[in-house]
């Protein structure tokens, strides 16, 4: 992953990331308190449980209590949640 600078300013309060099964990428954004949710969509259960065991400085990201992990395909669980917005309305 390129590290690029994050503006606080515009963070948003929810993020998104698909396929960030190893928490790289939630570590990286749990320094930001401006974030309130991080939610993670990996499929692959397996790939989590081995970055934690082999990555911890990495997958640590994931333990952060705004991270929510959701083990499925990041289409569908895109599609879900576009249907159920809609539905709310």
């Amino acid at each position: 992953m390129e590290k690029q600078e994050i503006k606080q300013e515009k963070m948003s309060a929810d993020v998104l990331i698909i396929g960030g099964g190893d928490g790289g990428v939630a570590k990286e954004l749990t320094q930001y308190d401006s974030i309130e949710k991080i939610d993670v969509v990996e499929p692959d259960e397996m790939l989590v449980e081995v970055c934690r065991e082999h990555f911890p400085e990495l997958a640590c990201g994931l333990d952060d209590p705004r991270v929510n992990v959701y083990y499925q395909d990041g289409l569908r669980f895109l599609r879900n949640k576009t249907e159920a917005s809609s539905s709310n309305i």
